[in-house]
């Protein structure tokens, strides 16, 4: 993941505000009650032909009017993601409620609000171009609809959107375009693919590996026999996702080590990769500094800061 602006720290609203415009466009950020403070963190990087901007605040909220729509010259749609907090979104005579794991689409040329409610929150926004859009999609490209996490094809952009935040995946903007299509088509025959880890194949595999990730032997072909179907017949229900059932097992193990790293109340680094199901130590190491950068004891000198 190529950094196109740098992620910054902002104490204040004005240099927020100036900030922003570079990044996603001119808006108008309503701070908490006096005396509450402001803080900020924003950033912008290019992953192939996608655009994403990731914005952590806490304030009250965010929100572009016309005037801010004159100011700059931003011409895309905004595809929303929800990782932290919630917030009322608001575009046109649609109002939904965020919650992590949500996503909302917004037509930058057009005003939209983002009501924290004073709350911190972080968003991942990817900027897709509207002549890409309406020459894909033609009027089915609109803002002010939402997809739920539960819904299988926010599952598959959510999964693509944090591979981005660590590699380049081929032909990514291509996979996360056919997605959003593939959503759009859904939303204008009235359907939605409704809760895909209780109802389909990937669902199910992704909810049984949340469940037995912490066993060392599980793997794919655990995985498969729980679910009763062939190796292949799996591997290919993971294709929209971009990875293989080894990668999700092996990317839940690692970011819920970290997570534990983050918040382990005194335990030791060896403990925790026991517990989420790594029987060799070595490899833990290896595979940790693969995905996130660094190694286990950064995160772990980080959370007992």
């Amino acid at each position: 993941m190529r950094d196109a602006i740098a992620a910054q720290e902002f104490a204040h609203v004005e240099a927020f505000r100036a900030g922003i415009k570079s990044i996603c466009g001119a808006y108008h950020v309503e701070p908490c009650p006096r005396g509450s403070g402001f803080a900020a963190r924003a950033g912008l990087a290019r992953v192939g032909g996608l655009e994403i901007a990731r914005v952590a605040l806490t304030a009250r909220e965010v929100r572009r009017d016309a005037r801010a729509i004159r100011r700059d010259e931003a011409d895309h749609f905004v595809l929303t993601l929800q990782r932290r907090g919630e917030a009322q979104m608001l575009q046109g005579e649609r109002q939904t409620t965020l919650r992590a794991g949500d996503m909302f689409l917004s037509d930058a040329a057009l005003p939209s609000l983002f009501d924290f409610g004073g709350t911190a929150a972080e968003q991942l926004s990817v900027h897709l171009p509207r002549a890409e859009m309406t020459s894909r999609f033609g009027a089915l490209a609109r803002g002010g609809l939402s997809i739920r996490r539960e819904d299988s094809l926010a599952v598959a952009m959510t999964a693509l959107l944090q591979r981005a935040q660590e590699e380049t995946p081929p032909q990514i903007d291509e996979a996360f375009l056919s997605l959003v299509g593939a959503w759009l088509q859904d939303t204008a025959r009235g359907e939605t693919r409704r809760d895909a880890r209780a109802d389909g194949l990937l669902g199910q595999a992704l909810t049984l590996i949340n469940l037995h990730y912490r066993d060392p032997d599980f793997g794919p072909g655990a995985l498969a026999e729980l679910l009763n179907v062939a190796p292949r017949r799996l591997q290919r229900a993971f294709a929209p996702l971009g990875e293989t059932p080894r990668d999700r097992i092996l990317a839940t193990r690692l970011d819920q080590a970290r997570h534990q790293l983050e918040h382990r109340g005194g335990r030791n680094i060896s403990d925790v990769a026991w517990d989420m199901g790594f029987g060799d130590l070595s490899h833990f190491y290896h595979v940790f500094r693969a995905r996130f950068g660094h190694a286990p004891g950064a995160t772990a000198a980080t959370g007992d800061a």
